[in-house]
């Protein structure tokens, strides 16, 4: 009987560690998404669609609905004089085109800009640079005389990066300073 009982002890201490473990695993997965959503996703931008309003399109409406909501009021004095019925049918057409709603046109697509990073140090034996737009990977920079360079693609914005230099984070000197202590650069698109 004793073992009966140690039997379902041993169980039902084994099947709490597992529903522990996976607990602990689903909570260090959850997060890990939010660290990564928040530390090393890129800028996030909001552009609002643009809505075409058409002011003639609702001028010549309301038009419209004072003569068909008076029927009991005169016509203006001074009538324009009688048109034919071609050119009342354009009129027609063209004020139901105006009408008719306009799809909302997609943003332009925003295209990355070439930009050059430098940094001078003759006596560095190697210079990488992280930032935002690496999310935060640290990219190496080739050697060129008594400085460093490298070249990339990033889409207009302002970004926040620095240098590694022999392992050591630097700032770069030309470049304004952000308050969580890192350098700014802004990339402006050349069209």
């Amino acid at each position: 009987m004793s073992d009966m009982k140690t039997k379902k002890s041993t169980n039902l201490w084994t099947l709490m560690i597992i529903i522990s473990f996976l607990v602990v695993v689903a909570s260090g997965y959850m997060l890990y998404l939010r660290l990564d959503a928040h530390f090393f996703s890129g800028p996030h931008e909001i552009r609002p669609e643009p809505v075409q309003i058409d002011d003639d399109a609702e001028a010549g409406d309301e038009e419209e609905n004072v003569a068909q909501d008076n029927p009991e009021k005169p016509p203006a004095q001074n009538p324009a004089p009688a048109k034919p019925a071609n050119q009342l049918e354009k009129e027609k057409t063209q004020k139901a085109v105006k009408a008719m709603p306009v799809p909302p046109q997609r943003p332009m697509a925003l295209k990355a800009a070439k930009t050059v990073f430098t940094y001078k140090n003759a006596k560095a034996k190697s210079v990488k640079i992280a930032g935002s737009f690496t999310k935060w990977k640290e990219i190496k920079m080739d050697k060129k005389g008594i400085k460093w360079e490298t070249q990339m693609w990033i889409l207009p914005g302002n970004y926040v990066f620095h240098y590694v230099v022999d392992g050591k984070k630097i700032l770069d000197p030309g470049k304004p300073r952000a308050e969580i202590g890192e350098s700014i650069v802004t990339v402006i698109s050349k069209e």
